[in-house]
């Protein structure tokens, strides 16, 4: 339907005012462009069949809604059919409370939503507590919930209130610098940059811990896991393998230096390379971290896209994932 929508507006089909929600449009036309519109509409898909209901003495319904032209404006009220009654679960029934409550809170919760003029919000006001009565409840605790509902409209408008104020002034962009913190001059900096519109920050950065940095030891590059590249170096071959592993990259290392020393080409990539090549000299084979990685159902995906994004490779596959992303990426 968006599609549908965006294809008419490009062509100047659509009238001014057209909001839908999901099946159910409001559209304010011409009266004379009603039916013309219609057959429009109609002809773009055999599958989606447009039907029309025009407003009745400046009256029509929409959702749950009943507009009506008053003034040049749109008035405001809910709106039931003909069929509708009072009853609901009663208050005697055996239901949980909240399948009890349900209707009533939905129907105060729209009360206090709807921007309903006083004439309308004192009609449904009196709808609900009458609905109320009929079921068995008591109109004390149907008054509760309204007053419980109105200060969460109130509390909730107040607040998208302030946070637009504190975005605007957001927006408002102030110059700011930041110093490491000096309690002696501290005070003084700031009084005379605030005079000139700039907001200072003060960070800490003489802390003994700063100037010591990390009590840990830095781990090797190989003794982390992840995915890693191989390189040729015989007769400047400059050939890479990729690869992954859940242990430490040194260790893999080995393993393939291991399949040269002791002619297993089937069991390694790289001895295959060192075979067909010639370049058997494993000295000259040196490894790289590429990634690291602990999380071992990312080692696939990081695996195929370096594989894919460097042509000149040994690898015997693309790897376990082949997508058409690693293209664009």
């Amino acid at each position: 339907m968006a599609s549908f929508e965006m294809r008419l507006k490009n062509q100047q089909i659509l009238p001014k005012l057209w909001l839908r929600y999901v099946d159910d449009v409001f559209a304010i036309v011409d009266k004379n462009h009603i039916r013309n519109l219609l057959d429009i509409l109609n002809a773009q898909y055999e599958s989606i069949n447009f039907t029309m209901e025009t407003e009745i003495n400046g009256c029509i319904p929409f959702l749950d809604l009943k507009l009506t032209r008053v003034d040049g404006k749109i008035d405001i009220a809910v709106y039931r059919k003909d069929t509708s009654t009072l009853r609901y679960i009663t208050s005697d029934s055996h239901s949980p409370i909240q399948h009890k409550m349900a209707a009533f809170n939905s129907m105060v919760h729209r009360l206090c939503r709807l921007p309903l003029s006083v004439k309308n919000y004192m009609a449904e006001h009196q709808y609900i507590l009458k609905a109320a009565k009929v079921n068995g409840y008591r109109s004390s605790d149907i008054e509760k919930m309204i007053v419980k509902h109105a200060k969460k409209v109130k509390k909730s408008r107040l607040t998208t209130f302030f946070s637009q104020q504190k975005t605007q002034q957001q927006s408002v962009r102030v110059p700011r610098a930041t110093f490491n913190y000096n309690p002696i001059i501290t005070n003084k900096v700031t009084t005379e940059f605030r005079k000139y519109g700039f907001e200072i920050g003060y960070s800490n950065k003489n802390k003994l811990a700063n100037l010591l940095g990390s009590a840990k030891d830095s781990t090797n590059e190989l003794e982390k896991s992840g995915i890693y590249e191989i390189t040729c170096n015989n007769n400047n071959c400059n050939q890479k393998y990729y690869g992954q592993t859940k242990r430490c990259i040194g260790t893999r290392f080995k393993e393939h230096l291991s399949c040269i020393k002791n002619g297993q080409p089937s069991r390694s990539s790289v001895a295959m390379h060192a075979f067909n090549e010639l370049h058997l000299n494993i000295s000259l084979y040196s490894i790289k971290l590429l990634k690291h990685i602990t999380n071992e159902n990312r080692l696939d995906v990081y695996e195929s896209y370096c594989i894919q994004k460097n042509p000149n490779n040994f690898n015997a596959d693309d790897g376990n994932i082949n997508s058409h992303l690693f293209s664009i990426i």
